[in-house]
This record gives structure tokens, sequence and C-alpha cells, in this order.
């Protein structure tokens, strides 16, 4: 596979790019809005078929219930916003007459990236995993609460929502189509921090909010390096993947384990940066000389 590289030149237009960037993260917040109130009508509709006959319906309790069973049925909400976004960009760029993986910048990529996103990936996971287990109990409290709806449900469902899902369409959103847009138009370390921290926000937790604009600026820089999203996606589904297994497998970890992931962690994620970069130097090297 080779690199395609995702730098594109200077558009004069800078605003249009930074609203075009704007509207996609406006996007993907309007299909977990509507995906919401899909889930709403369906409850709504599946407790008044179950009233019993000659019972009194009250629409204002009804709807009560079936918003907090939307809220903890958060794997089937992941899967309905997902088709809404994924479908509506589909026919958005065939409208227009573009290719949807070339848009959103799915491409293929260098084989030789993957020793580097395999340190980054697992030494990111190791990292967070230590640090959050650190964080004083007031912290985490509130980031246990919103993790407790992810964790709901199956085995299977959760890896297939949390895994594959749900990095599909963040990294679609933020690092495909936002990062491209605000890269025609802002200097990159700018885009990248724009993006990372709309990344961030979308978590709601602060906790969240902290750590994913943290991965969200190691993606940006990986999609970068790497000329595609395909990279990222990749990574963020071991991240999941690993955060989800590990949950099942281990529910509680010892200090001492902690504070060797810890140990591990950081120097993995140093590590695979420099492999990174010195690989794009390679592969890009290797490029030019084959175009000449």
């Amino acid at each position: 596979m080779s690199e395609v590289s995702m730098e594109t030149p200077q558009k004069p237009n800078v605003f249009f790019q930074l609203i075009k960037g704007l509207a996609y993260f406006l996007l993907f917040l309007a299909s977990q809005v509507v995906a919401s109130y899909v889930l709403i009508f369906y409850y709504v509709f599946k407790f008044m078929f179950q009233l019993p006959a000659g019972a009194d319906f009250d629409a204002t309790q009804i709807t009560e219930e079936a918003m907090e069973m939307v809220f903890a049925d958060i794997n089937s909400l992941l899967i309905i916003y997902a088709f809404i976004l994924v479908v509506f960009l589909f026919i958005f760029f065939a409208l227009r007459k573009k290719r949807f993986l070339n848009e959103i910048q799915f491409r293929k990529f260098s084989p030789k990236y993957l020793p580097a996103m395999a340190l980054l990936t697992f030494g990111l996971y190791f990292f967070v995993t230590s640090i959050l287990n650190f964080l004083p109990e007031s912290l985490m409290k509130s980031y246990a609460e919103s993790s407790s709806f992810i964790s709901e449900g199956s085995f299977a469902v959760s890896m297939i929502t949390q895994a594959l899902i749900a990095p599909f369409t963040e990294e679609l959103v933020f690092r495909g189509l936002m990062l491209s847009r605000f890269n025609k138009a802002l200097p990159k370390w700018i885009g990248i921090t724009i993006s990372s921290l709309f990344f961030g926000l979308v978590h709601g937790n602060p906790v969240w909010f902290v750590y994913a604009a943290a991965l969200g600026c190691i993606f940006c820089i990986v999609a970068e390096r790497t000329g595609s999203i395909f990279s990222t996606f990749l990574m963020h589904c071991v991240f999941n993947a690993s955060g989800t297994i590990f949950a099942y497998l281990f529910p509680r970890v010892t200090t001492m384990e902690l504070i060797v992931f810890l140990i591990i962690g950081l120097p993995m994620i140093t590590t695979g940066l420099y492999l990174l970069l010195y690989t794009h130097n390679v592969v890009h090297a290797a490029r030019s000389q084959d175009d000449k």
C-alpha cells in the first residue's frame, strides 16, 4: 500500500473552509439528536401497545420512561446515529459526484507505519488507564457514572458499537472531514487543536474531555503523517476494544499493575511518535525517489 498525502493546497476562501468544518461537526450532533428521537418514538409506541386494556394513558409518564430507556440504550443509539450519518454523507457526496471514501480521507497507507501505530495505541491505552485510576474519587465518580451506560449490554454488542461503529463515525467526522477542511484554512497545528478540542467536547464528561482531546491530537498527527484516517480508525478500534475487553476480563486492577502500566505506557508513546516521524521521512523519501 502506498501513502497518499492529506496535505491540500491552501484555498483563498478561508472562511468557507472553516464553515464547512463546523458544518460537519453540527451534522455529527444533529444525527445524534435525530437518532434519539427515533428511539424515543420507538419506546413510546412500545409502551403504548403494552398498556393493559382500559388503562389510563399518561403521555408525560410514557415519554419520560421512553427517554430513560434511550439514555440506557446507548448501543442502539450509536447504531442508529451512525447509520443516519453515513447514509446522509454518502448521498450528499454522490449528488455532488464525489467519492465518499476519498472525501472522508479513508485511503490506503503504507504498512511501514504499523509498528509506530501499535506502540502509540497500546502506549496510550496503558497510560490513560493508569492515569484514570489515580484520579481523585470525586472526579472518577462522575466518570464512572458516564461510563456505566457504555458498558451495559452484551459483550458482543459492546464490541461492535464501541470498537467499530463509534471509532468509524468519530474518525470520519473529526479527522476525515473536519481536520482536512481546517487544514485548508488554518496552519496545521491550529487545525489539529480545534479538531481535538471538538472531539473532547462531544464526550461531555470533564475527565473524558481531557483525555479524548489528547487522544484526538495524537490521532490527528497520525492521520496527517499516514495520509489516511484508515490508520487512525484501526488505532481507535484497538484502543476502544482494549478498554472493552479489559473491563470484562479485569474489573479490578491493583496499584502495582497500574504503576507498571504507567511506566511502560509513556516510553511507548514517545517511541511511537519518534518512529512515526522517522517512518514518514522514510516513506516520503522513497516516494520522492520513485517519482524521479
